[in-house]
């Protein structure tokens, strides 16, 4: 994918208005002029008006003319793309990627804009924009069948603490269908066979990396967490760029990168990004960009009712800010991370399932 010219250096500079969430996305969903609840005001007192609330359609938030024009095939793609899931048909490995870009530039856009809503937090700066997180770093998606009668978007985790200092997870329900997303650096490196570093450290928010390894095989569950099993489960790992390792780990990191069997496993054309995988938990399947990936036949006690898949989701969550904790990552941030595990879990007390049963 050409890369465009905004930075965190650099910012959107001629703007037009971004539908993070698009319009075609909204309209597949229901009513475009729909109201959504959208979190809270931080600086509203009054309770009664604390609710932000949006027409479907006016939910938008500037953008830069350029990027947001270059987006739009990408768009028009994913509108197949999940078009196609929800009549469960296959999409081939190279799609599965595509999609994988989408989901990454859905959620570092919706992120960006949750920002913008909560400016009163006094957040931290940005220090990327969506051009510098797609296909940046390892990633993976789950995809749940629900109610079958479900019509409706919800954004799960989206613009509350958590996810406006860490925006590496979202789940959305998009009728009948939930997604978890989630991305971050080495997330599937070391299950999947790629290098990965034993020593991270985060410093004022820079990720530095060393004391690297790789096994050059795959070990299964390809993330340590128990999910509930899910029809279509694909993992991506993402060799990483140069200037998030320690300078004398550079000649390691490429020598193991150079590996034969980390080169035969990456995507034609490319030299960051492993082909797609699949995996039913028990075993990972990588495939050739031609391949039809299928939905499985899970067994019926094994399908749950929504609630379970993002209450799950939101388990994940707390459970990488435990492990980001017991790291020894980020000695700085410990007090501001146990924050925002302690807000997950008001989040997991606060869930409602009344939304899986209504036809929205």
């Amino acid at each position: 994918m050409k890369r465009h010219a905004c930075s965190a250096e650099a910012p959107p500079g001629s703007k037009t208005k971004e539908h993070v969430i698009p319009q075609w996305l909204i309209a597949f969903t229901g009513d475009p002029k729909r109201t959504w609840n959208l979190g809270v005001r931080y600086a509203e007192k009054d309770e009664a008006k604390r609710e932000r609330r949006f027409a479907a359609n006016q939910f938008h938030f500037p953008a830069c003319d350029v990027c947001n024009n270059a987006y739009s095939e990408l768009e028009g793609r994913a509108k197949g793309y999940i078009t196609r899931l929800a009549t469960a048909d296959p999409l081939t490995a190279t799609q599965w990627n595509d999609l994988l870009d989408w989901f990454d530039k859905v959620r570092v856009g919706l992120w960006l804009g949750m920002r913008l809503f909560s400016q009163v937090l006094l957040l931290p700066p940005a220090k990327f924009h969506i051009d510098q997180r797609i296909g940046r770093k390892d990633r993976f998606l789950l995809v749940y069948r629900i109610n079958p009668d479900h019509k409706g978007l919800i954004m799960h985790g989206a613009g509350d603490l958590p996810f406006l200092m860490w925006p590496s997870w979202i789940a959305l329900t998009i009728n009948d269908l939930i997604f978890v997303n989630v991305s971050t650096e080495y997330l599937l490196a070391s299950r999947m066979g790629f290098p990965f570093p034993r020593k991270l450290e985060d410093l004022e928010g820079v990720t530095r990396a060393g004391d690297f390894d790789a096994f050059f095989r795959v070990k299964t569950p390809l993330v340590r967490f128990a999910f509930y099993q899910a029809p279509l489960a694909i993992y991506q790992t993402i060799l990483v760029t140069p200037e998030t390792i320690e300078e004398d780990e550079e000649d390691r990191y490429e020598t193991l990168r150079q590996n034969a069997y980390v080169r035969e496993l990456l995507m034609p054309g490319s030299n960051t990004r492993s082909v797609v995988h699949s995996s039913d938990g028990l075993s990972a399947t990588a495939h050739k960009p031609d391949d039809l990936i299928r939905e499985r036949e899970l067994a019926k006690g094994e399908y749950k009712d929504g609630i379970h898949y993002i209450r799950r989701f939101f388990e994940y969550r707390g459970h990488m800010l435990k492990n980001y904790i017991a790291s020894g990552r980020g000695e700085y941030s410990k007090t501001l991370v146990r924050s925002l595990i302690k807000f997950n879990n008001w989040a997991i007390d606060s869930l409602d399932d009344s939304w899986e049963r209504e036809v929205l």
